[in-house]
């Protein structure tokens, strides 16, 4: 006859995740019992564990919880914890094992205390606390009266949470799942004799070393057991770290790559969809109870009513036929019971509904909750669209959006709530900032919109690194734009990232913007201490809205963009021709705030906020999440996107490249167009100043057949394009050619590798997970109720122009006839008249 396997579980804690039921702890242990014939007393099964454990169970008081397999459905086996306290409960495991013999061991979770009060010793394991009962009126019970009601550290769904194991493959397979799924290391002897039992022992926790050799067993259970003891108390506290809440925190958003989660939200009740619902079936928790029956009600094309719902009571039936569900929660436990069912319904209906009414936004929540943890930023169509696949009903758009905010709000926390953990998660953050020093001086600022259930504005400071690519730098999140938000957030900029001279700010002209660098007395963007410009897309666009000429704005883009003074000049007089209002109020603004060829060099050839822009939709998804949330989201994808980069400078380095990608290719376009330029004159060799003749470009009138003047030493040209870009001119490359000096010595430092990789080498420590953030003394802080959203579909808070269709790269709105751009079918000059749709097509 074959021994009976027992695997005995102490020294930890029963847990929930999502691989089900699993028993873990950093000193959790196994024994493995084998008996020659089954045990029918509690009594003799308490000895027989003492005896394995060397204990005196004279001493001691032992708990004992069974991993029942419930159910077994569509060869699936399904696991609950099953309290042993009686003789009828020992020989239901037998029976239970007799009946299921697929199922290769028993095991058991126990707890063992001593029984005397004065012993300070600290217990094998862990023990579980019960919690408080509660009454029930809902009649007797079908199922077995043995549920713990609470384990010690036990997540929510712990009861009922299935262990799915292929029936088929148990006998083999069995013994390595509890392996894996336990992370022991067992050493199993495998040699069966004729005594009563046989104990084979492991050791070892969550990381545990593998017990020692099977002659050894004995000693190093006894030497386990002591010294799981006495490092308790010397041991270093080890604190868990946080990791991101979604995949797509960490995601290469920035070069449009995302890798999607597979994460599915389980099910952790026996019903499943299709099943006929019936007396005794067991619920984790009233939420997937009400789930069960309304699913179930959709596919049966039936509506029902809620009679009775309390917190220990839920009764509901149908007005058309007999169809009644009662279930209450069950004394001593923590899962809901269907006590009375009286179905399936006997009514039929005249219709199919699929209008999603009896869908509420809690049913919906749990059906997408899966594709918003994939991506915050699911749009509400994909939403709508994956209920109407799996389901068949269409929802409302209030209802699908108020199911994505329910979504963000079970994945990410709580709105409110979040609010308040901001400031531990700041805390945890706090000077993790790396170095601005080796990135070129120049700031690009912005502010966008705020998508969740509170309004608000997340401000946006970015500079740029040696290959010409963004490096985040600050962000803050403010009720709005004004100047006092503007004001604060540059003060924090100066305080707590940089403090560097001469630095090049670059922004729209926001009203708010301009106040905090000009309206103030403090000069810390002003002088010496900074350079403020404007981004040349948002002034000329200023200038179309204004004068509503494209033609205008164009003019303007190309004035701004010109990198001489003899080109800028050359295009204002065209201006002043076209438009002589245009041209007094562009006179009426300083140049250096818009004209690259007045910027002195300030700008590094930067003439936009595309920098702060184009991060926007690395951000996409994060700015309709709790504030709490956002802050990770930006954090991780920090994290990601330095790590990246660093990894990526280093190779560069260590396949011997000395410059960024960027300054190479301008540099090598302008040592091609060197070879093309005429005779270098050498006017003073001593000051460095050296004169080129370029060459006559046949293709385009007024270019070519020009006189260059360089000078090495103030590292400048008069065609202005090395001072503007810190890197030599075709000019410059002619010139160095001629003198035989080394022309990438003038290449502005900034634009190195080494450089690059200074920015990203500062690492981000890791976050400590929630339960050891530290709480921050001061005020709570909570959200302004002013600024919370109406119910509803949200209006749209941005305002669109011209620059939002060149973003979309789909071309400016045109009509649906005539398709020209500038007005919509409705106003066509080709609609036909005595249409009222708006679609006519016009006369032939």
């Amino acid at each position: 006859m074959a021994p009976i396997i027992i695997y005995v579980h102490y020294n930890g804690e029963i847990t929930n995740s999502h691989e089900g039921i699993q028993y873990q702890g950093e000193h959790a242990k196994t024994k493995i019992i084998r008996l020659k014939h089954r045990i029918s007393k509690l009594s003799k099964l308490k000895k027989q564990i003492c005896r394995a454990l060397e204990l005196d169970h004279h001493l001691h008081v032992m708990t004992i919880t069974y991993r029942h397999p419930h159910i077994i459905l569509n060869n699936v086996a399904q696991f609950i914890p099953v309290l042993i306290t009686s003789d009828d409960d020992v020989n239901l495991i037998f029976d239970v094992h007799n009946a299921w013999p697929q199922l290769a061991v028993i095991e058991l979770y126990i707890v063992v205390e001593p029984i005397t009060q004065h012993d300070l010793t600290q217990p094998l394991i862990t023990p579980y606390h019960e919690g408080q009962t509660l009454t029930e009126e809902c009649g007797p019970s079908n199922q077995h009266d043995y549920f713990p009601s609470e384990q010690s550290h036990l997540d929510e769904q712990v009861i009922m949470n299935a262990q799915t194991l292929p029936v088929d493959h148990l006998d083999d397979e069995f013994i390595d799942r509890i392996v894996s799924e336990s992370r022991h290391h067992l050493d199993v002897d495998d040699q069966y004799e004729d005594s009563d039992i046989e104990i084979a022992i492991s050791g070892g926790g969550v990381d545990g070393q593998a017990a020692a050799d099977d002659d050894d067993d004995d000693d190093d259970d006894n030497n386990a057991l002591g010294d799981d003891q006495g490092e308790e108390e010397h041991a270093m506290p080890s604190y868990p770290i946080m990791e991101a809440p979604s995949p797509a925190f960490i995601a290469n958003t920035w070069d449009n790559i995302i890798v999607p989660s597979n994460d599915e939200v389980q099910c952790v009740s026996v019903w499943k969809r299709g099943m006929e619902l019936s007396k005794g079936m067991l619920f984790n928790n009233k939420d997937e109870l009400q789930f069960a029956v309304r699913a179930y009600s959709i596919d049966k094309n039936q509506s029902y009513k809620v009679s009775e719902s309390s917190m220990v009571k839920w009764a509901t039936y149908c007005s058309k036929c007999e169809w009644y569900l009662r279930a209450c929660k069950r004394k001593r436990k923590e899962y809901w019971e269907i006590t009375i069912y009286n179905g399936p319904h006997t009514c039929t209906s005249s219709t199919v509904t699929n209008n999603g009414k009896m869908m509420n936004s809690k049913f919906i929540e749990r059906q997408i909750h899966h594709l918003v943890k994939t991506d915050p930023a699911a749009k509400l169509k994909l939403l709508t669209a994956e209920i109407k696949e799996i389901w068949g009903q269409d929802i409302s758009y209030f209802k699908i959006w108020d199911a994505k905010q329910k979504a963000i709000g079970n994945i990410y926390g709580d709105w409110d709530k979040s609010y308040e953990e901001l400031p531990k998660f700041l805390l945890e953050v706090q000077d993790r900032n790396p170095g601005f020093q080796h990135c070129r001086p120049v700031i690009s600022i912005d502010g966008t919109h705020l998508y969740g259930r509170y309004e608000g504005k997340l401000l946006i400071a970015m500079a740029t690194e040696a290959n010409n690519e963004i490096y985040p730098l600050a962000f803050a999140v403010v009720e709005s734009e004004n100047g006092d938000s503007w004001s604060w957030f540059l003060d924090c900029i100066r305080k707590h990232v940089t403090s560097r001279k001469h630095l090049c700010i670059i922004s729209d002209r926001h009203g708010g913007i301009l106040h905090a660098i000009n309206g103030r007395t403090v000069d810390d963007w002003r002088g010496d201490n900074g350079h403020h410009r404007y981004c040349i897309r948002h002034f000329a666009s200023n200038f179309l809205k204004r004068f509503k000429d494209t033609r205008l704005k164009n003019m303007i883009m190309k004035a701004g963009s010109a990198n001489q003074i003899r080109k800028f000049d050359m295009i204002m007089e065209v201006i002043k021709r076209y438009n002589e209002e245009a041209r007094m109020e562009l006179d009426t603004i300083p140049k250096e705030l818009w004209a690259l060829a007045h910027d002195n060099g300030r700008r590094y050839g930067a003439m936009t906020t595309n920098l702060s822009e184009c991060f926007n939709g690395v951000l996409r998804g994060c700015r309709s999440l709790p504030i709490t949330a956002m802050v990770q989201y930006i954090f991780f994808k920090l994290v990601s996107y330095f790590d990246a980069k660093r990894n990526q400078t280093q190779a560069q380095l260590d396949d011997g490249q000395v410059f960024s990608e960027y300054a190479t290719d301008i540099f090598e376009k302008n040592k091609e167009k060197a070879a093309k330029h005429g005779p270098v004159t050498r006017y003073d060799r001593r000051s460095g100043i050296f004169a080129v003749q370029t060459p006559v470009n046949a293709f385009s009138a007024n270019r070519g057949n020009h006189i260059q003047v360089v000078n090495l030493f103030e590292k400048n040209c008069t065609c202005g394009k090395w001072q503007l870009y810190r890197i030599p001119c075709s000019h410059a490359i002619a010139v160095c050619n001629n003198v035989s000096v080394d022309v990438r010595q003038f290449i502005d430092p900034f634009y190195t590798l080494t450089e690059r990789l200074a920015c990203y080498d500062h690492s981000f420590m890791p976050i400590h997970d929630k339960g050891y953030w530290r709480n921050v003394e001061g005020p709570r802080l909570i959200p302004n109720p002013a600024q919370k959203r109406g119910s509803g579909r949200p209006k749209a808070t941005r305002i669109r122009n011209e620059m939002d269709w060149i973003e979309r790269q789909s071309g400016r709105p045109s009509c649906g006839i005539c398709h020209e751009e500038g007005h919509n079918r409705r106003r066509c000059p080709n609609a036909n008249p005595t249409s009222t749709s708006g679609s006519g097509r016009g006369a032939n």
